[in-house]
This record gives structure tokens, sequence and C-alpha cells, in this order.
């Protein structure tokens, strides 16, 4: 890349990776080092996350033309669809675990659930701040957002709220849902990492 890498994520099959940039593209690697393809994308790509067919690929985009929208591109270049809807910089992307819903978090305080085969916004969940970090819960059922208003949310993919965490006394930039389906792991920039039940 030519500016700053700000994600990374694995293709299903180990073989390949994709990151997103500050210089507005994505790029397809192998683990080789060998750069398969470049995605023009024209905005800044702050997000990333693979599909588990190893295939598709989603991209949240800030600055530039394209602000606030969520693509899905397949590895071969082609621009399957465009999911619009956030009126900010799309910080954070998830997939459920059977690739059919993506999870979407924004500077505009909101998290978004969007089909991938319907390609319709399935939900819209709120924060008071700025989402800085969504995860797919196991079960295919619920999702984690953690917030720049030190809480970390528990929803489930039709948006009605579970339960929210203050386990942080700053911003919640990163999470991980761990395989028992029942624990999770949040990163603050209060310097701590917590480990959870859901």
């Amino acid at each position: 890349h030519t500016d700053q890498v700000l994600a990374v994520a694995v293709l299903p099959g180990g073989a390949r990776f994709v990151s997103a940039s500050w210089d507005k593209t994505a790029k397809l690697f192998t683990f080789g080092g060998e750069l398969e393809r470049t995605f023009e994308v024209g905005s800044v790509v702050y997000s990333i996350a693979a599909l588990p067919g190893g295939t598709q690929f989603v991209v949240g985009l800030g600055a530039g033309p394209s602000h606030g929208e969520v693509r899905l591109y397949h590895v071969d270049g082609t621009l399957a669809h465009t999911f619009r809807g956030h009126v900010d910089t799309v910080l954070a992307l998830a997939v459920t675990r059977d690739g059919q819903r993506v999870v979407s978090g924004s500077v505009d305080k909101v998290a978004k659930v969007w089909g991938v085969a319907s390609r319709f916004l399935v939900s819209t969940s709120g924060h008071f701040e700025s989402v800085l970090a969504v995860a797919a819960m196991p079960d295919g059922k619920r999702f984690l957002s953690g917030s720049q208003d030190n809480t970390v949310r528990v929803w489930l993919l039709d948006g009605t709220l579970e339960n929210t965490f203050e386990l942080h006394t700053r911003n919640v930039i990163a999470l991980a849902a761990l395989p028992d389906n029942q624990h999770a792991l949040s990163a603050s920039s209060d310097k701590t990492v917590k480990l959870f039940n859901v």
C-alpha cells in the first residue's frame, strides 16, 4: 500500500488475505506476499471482513465519495453489492458464521445488520457515541458492539438489545467472540482487556 493499512482479514482456506488502507484501496495477497489484485475503492477503506465461502469480502468506507458505504466484493474484482444506510465512516465489520449477515459499526453511533442474499437492511442498533468494534457470536443469532461511550452491548440480529456491559472506563476499540458462544473479549483505550460472559 502507499498509505496506512487499517485492517486485514484472512479468507477461509488459509491461502490468501485482504487488506484495507488509507490509500483508498483494498488488496488481495497470498501469504507468500504475491499481490493478486488491487481494488480501487475510491474512498478510505477503514474496515474489512471475509465471508466464509472464501470468495467474497466486505469493506467499510470513510473519507471520499463513497463515505459510509459497506461494499461486498468478489475476489475476482467484481463489486457484488453496495449497502447504503450509514451517514458516517464505517469503522468495524463482522460476518456471521453462515455468511448470511454482515454487521457494520459506524461513527454515526449505530450498528447495522445487512442481509447478504436479500441485500436489505435487517436492523439498526444504537449507542450514545461512535461504534468502534463489532463481533458476531458463533450461534449466528447475536452480535456484540463496542463504543466510544465505553460500553459493550449484546444484540439479537433483529436489533433487540439483550445486555449492556460497563466494563471499561474509556473507548471499547476491539471485540472477539469465543468459540464457546458464552464468552467474549473486549479491549479498550483504558489499557485493559476484559474477558466476560455475554
